[in-house]
């Protein structure tokens, strides 16, 4: 047996899992089982390869990026354009081809996290980048930019869809606060930090809720769930810029609740973070802006440091176990043992 699955064992895999048999913990339990990992010196073989690919994708979008920067003057709309439309169309042609085409990207998308899959996921991600300026410098100063904000979200997301991996969610999501914040600048014309911050603290809500309801699309989760509440902490604390103080504290103080209490409900230590962060953050605000600020430095670190301990405190209490789920679980377990065997 050969020590890695070939193409065709890959794609029974994923088959299974795409019909349900198995679900993608299953099928890497196989994957470890069959074809167990390779001896230390092979493993770091397979890395290489795998950063190889990340960096061939990154010197792609640097080496036009370069190219642009020192030609963009003299270079005509069309000349623009058609860099970085072949930039985004070689991109694209490297992530299929290292899949083994398009049926070899339908297979990775339902098929455990290798680094194949990974590989092609950043290439593909990749793609949204020139493809958002390419469409941006085809009329310069006509509002394209927007535009090319909106076309790029689409392709990041698009490219999610398909294979889900760490630098597409991070892409997807630099890509979206473009989009969202670009298209409401254009509605808005002006800079209401109000109306801003509160889009992406939205933003950030939709994030953690794809990541609940689309665990396939957005993986993995914590990763998800991280950038969906630090949006939602950016843009909770945006109208500190502005005028409105009071809201970013009431808004700060609304993202803590509501991890506190998704924390009750999904058990993911990202979100208890998230929670513990916010508090920590507005408490201190809070009580700087009420005093006028004749608080000195000092006194609002311990603040900060008492806060944090509180916050901590408050994240235990609700980290503790719950009255009768140990042995509840325990006896799931057992049982799931149970039926394994033969």
């Amino acid at each position: 047996m050969s020590p890695t699955p070939t193409d065709a064992q890959e794609s029974a895999l994923s088959e299974l899992v795409s019909s349900g048999v198995l679900n993608a913990e299953q099928a890497a339990a196989v994957l470890a089982a069959v074809w167990p990992p390779q001896p230390a010196g092979a493993a770091r073989v397979h890395w290489v390869v795998e950063l190889a690919g990340y960096i061939g994708g990154g010197l792609i979008i640097g080496g036009v990026a370069l190219v642009l920067s020192d030609r963009w003057s003299v270079l005509t709309v069309t000349g623009k354009t058609s860099i970085l439309a072949g930039c985004a169309l070689a991109l694209a042609i490297a992530g299929v081809w290292i899949a083994g085409g398009p049926d070899g990207v339908r297979r990775l998308s339902t098929g455990p996290s290798t680094p194949r899959r990974r590989v092609v996921g950043a290439l593909l991600a990749l793609v949204s980048l020139p493809t958002a300026f390419a469409v941006a410098a085809a009329e310069p100063g006509s509002g394209l930019d927007t535009v090319g904000a909106v076309v790029g979200l689409i392709v990041s997301v698009s490219a999610l869809s398909l294979v889900s991996t760490p630098i597409g969610v991070l892409v997807t999501g630099g890509m979206s606060v473009a989009a969202v914040t670009m298209v409401l600048d254009e509605l808005e014309g002006d800079s209401n930090f109000l109306v801003i911050g509160v889009t992406v603290l939205v933003l950030g809500a939709l994030w953690i809720a794809a990541t609940l309801a689309l665990p396939r699309v957005v993986a993995p989760r914590w990763l998800g769930l991280a950038l969906g509440g630090t949006l939602a902490i950016v843009g909770a604390q945006l109208p500190l810029t502005g005028t409105f103080e009071g809201w970013a504290y009431a808004l700060t103080a609304l993202v803590a609740v509501a991890c506190f209490v998704l924390y009750q409900a999904v058990r993911d230590l990202v979100l208890l973070i998230g929670g513990v962060a916010a508090v920590t953050i507005v408490v201190p605000e809070f009580v700087n802006d009420v005093s006028d600020g004749a608080l000195q430095g000092a006194v609002i670190m311990l603040i900060a440091g008492a806060t944090l301990i509180v916050a901590s405190g408050i994240g235990l209490w609700l980290r503790r176990e719950r009255p009768g789920t140990a042995p509840a679980e325990a006896g799931r377990r057992s049982e799931a043992t149970e039926e394994a065997r033969p």
